[in-house]
């Protein structure tokens, strides 16, 4: 052991042991020097200090054992590691007001053990390079705006009372998680480096268990690497009016937010997205048209002062909704993409209002209350749940005669309790299918042999009693063409008629229910007028 119990002064030179230990213990006004050897253990301790001081490095210096530093209780006693290496094996404990400082981005400071800084220390790495092996706990300042790697053969902790800052808006500034290692973080981290990359195939790579994860750069960053291993935010923020291009799978246990003028690109990879929280999107949420993406919300999906693009040419990207609300200010597509948007959670669900959705996918059960009219350029498929138009319209341009798909029954349907009509092109393929009901009731419309093959139908079914001896059903059919001929087949569930049909009623402009013209057949729970020109 060698006690430097004086002001100044010099270190002296030494071959010091692994388990060797200097304390330095007498600064008060002038620091010493002699720091650019190996040490075993060192300790800088600034209790006797009058002025906030710097002990800088004059060459590589290594310490084998752990080292310590602090300050007095009024004033800062800093480690400057200047233009030189400075390497800890043990652990590295930073107390009140000490301080770890490298303005130069040149040298490396690595430490191998756990680095633990005390409340009011301060670890200040500004543009520098440091490694680490053991972790971080941080109940003081930690800002390193260079470059971090994690390394070594563990996994890494990164926890404590206060926040760390990584990175600031330069291409060499960033993490760097090296394959053998992992990262566990429980405290908010605001990075504003350029690129957070994945190199390990140690699953999780990057695992938070608490705390923000803010990508808060304003310049452009990404997610990338080589790496398989998985990676996992708590909460996750992209702030800073920048493009965040994230090129890597993830996963958020909590909440999403894509801050106004700042957009996630989910990057050039087949990328999986998953969110078990809600998603708020101020910004834009881009899928990026190379690859199909895959994006999952267990939550609440809230874009409605914001942009969600799923373009790209022959791009089956996919939105799963989970959530109860959900809502889209704007939403761009390709045509013909073969993208789908999928209401899937247990029981009611808002389905956001589009003129652009391609394909859509209804299961999960309940309701999916649809919130404005809206446009499907594909198909609809059903597994099960009833999508309520309420009082708004869907149209369906599909070329196809029927293009809603899957199980199609009175849990699983286009339902039209309301004022809204289900509408497709009269100029489809004959047999046009219009897979609705109402009432609880599944009910749909065939349409076929209609001329002029001009314009639209519009068609809904209302539900409600006209009398003991009908249907407890009528449908309401517009068309787009004057006086059109057509053979309509109607179908109903046993339910809504107990009695054995024998006339069809047609109700005129004026509001009077008349027979039908055409030729009226009847069927297992359906009936068929031909030729009518009731429409």
């Amino acid at each position: 052991v060698y006690n430097h119990n004086r002001d100044g002064g010099i270190i002296p030179a030494a071959v010091w042991g692994a388990t060797s230990t200097v304390n330095v213990n007498g600064i008060a006004y002038t620091t010493p020097t002699g720091f650019n050897q190996t040490f075993g253990n060192l300790n800088l301790n600034g209790t006797s200090i009058v002025w906030n001081r710097t002990v800088s490095l004059t060459g590589h210096t290594v310490v084998q054992g752990n080292f310590y530093i602090r300050g007095s209780s009024s004033r800062i006693l800093t480690l400057s590691t200047s233009d030189f290496n400075f390497t800890v094996n043990g652990t590295t404990t930073i107390d009140y007001n000490g301080a770890i400082s490298d303005t130069n981005i040149n040298q490396l400071n690595r430490f191998d053990g756990l680095v633990t800084i005390a409340p009011n220390g301060s670890f200040n790495v500004s543009p520098g390079v440091s490694e680490f092996r053991g972790g971080i706990t941080n109940n003081g300042t930690f800002t390193n705006n260079g470059l971090v790697t994690f390394s070594g053969s563990s996994s890494q902790i990164l926890s404590g009372t206060s926040d760390f800052n990584i990175g600031y808006n330069a291409t060499n500034s960033g993490i760097s998680i090296i394959d053998g290692t992992s990262v566990e973080l429980s405290s908010n981290l605001l990075f504003a480096g350029s690129a957070l990359i994945i190199n390990t195939s140690v699953s999780p790579a990057l695992n938070a268990s608490g705390g923000v994860f803010d990508f808060n750069g304003s310049t452009a960053q990404s997610m990338s690497g080589s790496g398989s291993g998985e990676v996992s935010f708590y909460y996750l923020e992209l702030s800073s009016n920048s493009v965040k291009t994230l090129n890597y799978p993830f996963y958020v246990a909590r909440d999403l937010t894509v801050n106004p003028g700042t957009t996630l690109n989910m990057g050039t990879a087949s990328n999986t997205i998953e969110v078990n929280g809600d998603v708020i999107v101020q910004g834009t949420l881009d899928f990026n048209g190379s690859r199909p993406k895959v994006f999952t919300v267990r939550g609440g999906f809230n874009a409605t002062t914001g942009t969600v693009s799923m373009n790209g040419t022959g791009l089956a990207h996919e939105l799963n909704l989970y959530g109860g609300y959900n809502e889209v200010g704007t939403f761009n597509t390709t045509a013909g993409s073969g993208s789908i948007v999928r209401y899937a959670g247990l029981g009611d669900q808002s389905v956001f209002a589009s003129d652009n959705y391609v394909n859509l996918g209804i299961s999960g059960g309940g309701e999916k209350l649809l919130s404005g009219n809206t446009t499907v350029s594909g198909t609809i498929d059903f597994l099960n749940g009833v999508l309520q138009l309420s009082d708004h319209n869907l149209t369906l341009t599909s070329g196809l005669a029927n293009p809603v798909t899957g199980t199609l029954n009175s849990t699983s349907m286009i339902g039209t309790d309301g004022d809204g009509y289900l509408i497709r092109n009269a100029g489809v393929a004959s047999g046009i299918h219009f897979a609705l009901g109402s009432g609880g009731y599944y009910s749909p419309v065939v349409i076929d042999a209609i001329s002029p093959t001009t314009g639209t139908i519009s068609v809904r079914a209302v539900s409600g009693m006209l009398g003991s001896n009908f249907v407890e059903k009528y449908w309401d059919i517009k068309t787009g063409s004057d006086n059109p001929t057509a053979t309509v087949t109607f179908s109903y569930s046993t339910p809504e008629c107990g009695f054995i049909l024998d006339t069809v009623y047609y109700m005129t402009p004026t509001g009077i229910w008349t027979g039908s013209n055409g030729t009226v057949s009847f069927g297992a729970n359906s009936f068929t007028v031909s030729n009518t020109t009731d429409l």
